[in-house]
């Protein structure tokens, strides 16, 4: 009987003196002051035949490693937290990898704040190895990183800050500012360094900087697709810039590929650690006009088109070539056939045709081929006249047959 009280005894003054060494676990309802008495520091050191009911009560505590909890304090330098548990407190270590998120955002511990709501899970030394927090109401929070992705569909970008990447979606009012002026997502690039601000849960801002690169502005001299090179001009000096692979390229602040950036825009380049981060270019301006063919010659795909007093040779062997706005081939071009241009940069991108053919199908009723050569046509049961060229040949089609006829000015140029 003796000996079962002092083991009463002993368990009681465990509970009653036990405290929390720094990063130790302090059950609910054990006081925070003092400790084990001297010699009752280690299980080990418990009288024999205490030593294992210490173990099991150690055991209780284990079992459960989760709790739903309220941060009562941080310390980001030790990475502490002190939370309640019933009506204790702990004091945990954070471990260097655990994973924590924000209102279901991967975050740092700096991210979180006192009042906000947890949910830890702890490992066998109680130190915590995962935090899911809930922000406080009314909350803010701020978040750093470089961008890694622009969605302008979804309207979300993507933020990376030591080697995470979380997706941010953008709100109709977020506001955007780039090196301080208020700009749109058309205005964001993948590399900009951004800080992103939160407040009930919905991002309210962005703001972006290039503040620390060294940004060339110029004028595209030279363009090697293949090694993904270019010359700049920068006033006076030509400059040779290489890209890689995957160097984010914006033309008029639509992202695309290295190899749509032409001779002659006007570009920026965005240089960090002696690498290009991004680079943005303006499309060249498209000059329009009319223009006559004076000559053209299909083996060599060019063509000297006369405008502005002036005759000018032009390659178009990459141009787009339409007829009254639909595709055709170089043959379709004849001399003194009068033509739209659209010119960038010296080169013909489209040359559109301009054909005032009216075309008619019907039947033969009557051909006059005298020195003034005409035909009557059966048009949907309505006879037509028409004058002739004299360059047609009307002994090829005869009277009663179905005919079609090229017109312009209301005389005949061709019959099939």
């Amino acid at each position: 009987m003796k000996k079962f009280l002092t083991s009463i005894l002993v368990i009681v003054m465990f509970c009653t003196f036990t405290t929390s060494t720094v990063g130790a676990f302090t059950p609910p309802g054990l006081a925070k002051k003092g400790g084990l008495p001297p010699g009752l520091q280690k299980k080990d050191e418990l009288p024999p035949g205490i030593q294992k009911r210490f173990v099991d009560y150690e055991e209780l505590l284990l079992v459960n490693r989760e709790y739903e909890t309220v941060i009562e304090n941080i310390n980001t330098s030790t990475r502490r937290i002190i939370v309640k548990q019933g009506t204790a407190s702990m004091n945990l270590l954070v471990d260097n990898k655990a994973n924590i998120e924000l209102n279901g955002k991967e975050v740092e511990l700096k991210d979180l704040k006192k009042g906000d709501k947890v949910h830890l899970k702890l490992d066998k030394d109680h130190t915590v190895t995962e935090i899911k927090a809930i922000g406080s109401e009314d909350r803010i929070s701020v978040f750093e990183g470089t961008i890694r992705s622009i969605d302008k569909r979804r309207n979300e970008i993507t933020i990376v800050n030591n080697n995470r990447s979380t997706v941010y979606k953008l709100e109709t009012n977020t506001t955007i500012k780039v090196d301080g002026r208020v700009k749109g997502i058309d205005d964001l690039a993948i590399n900009m360094v951004a800080k992103i601000t939160i407040e009930n849960d919905k991002v309210t801002s962005v703001e972006a900087s290039t503040s620390g690169y060294t940004k060339i502005e110029g004028t595209i001299e030279e363009l090697n697709y293949r090694n993904l090179e270019m010359v700049v001009k920068t006033g006076s000096r030509e400059l040779l810039y290489q890209a890689k692979s995957n160097t984010p390229v914006y033309i008029d602040n639509t992202a695309t590929r290295f190899s749509n950036l032409l001779e002659g825009m006007e570009v920026e380049v965005y240089i960090l650690d002696s690498e290009i981060r991004f680079i943005r270019a303006n499309s060249l301006e498209i000059e329009t006009f009319t223009a006559t063919v004076g000559s053209i010659n299909y083996r060599n795909g060019e063509v000297v088109l006369k405008h502005d007093n002036k005759e000018v040779l032009y390659n178009i062997t990459d141009s787009i070539i339409k007829i009254n706005g639909t595709k055709t081939t170089i043959r379709s071009i004849k001399e003194d056939m009068k033509v739209e241009v659209k010119l960038q940069n010296k080169e013909i991108l489209e040359i559109d045709i301009i054909d005032e053919t009216n075309i008619y199908e019907g039947r033969l009723i009557e051909k006059d081929t005298s020195r003034n050569p005409s035909i009557i046509i059966r048009i949907d049961g309505t006879n037509k006249t028409f004058d002739v060229d004299s360059d047609v040949n009307l002994s090829r089609v005869s009277v009663g047959s179905t005919i079609k006829i090229y017109v312009e000015d209301g005389v005949v140029l061709r019959i099939s």
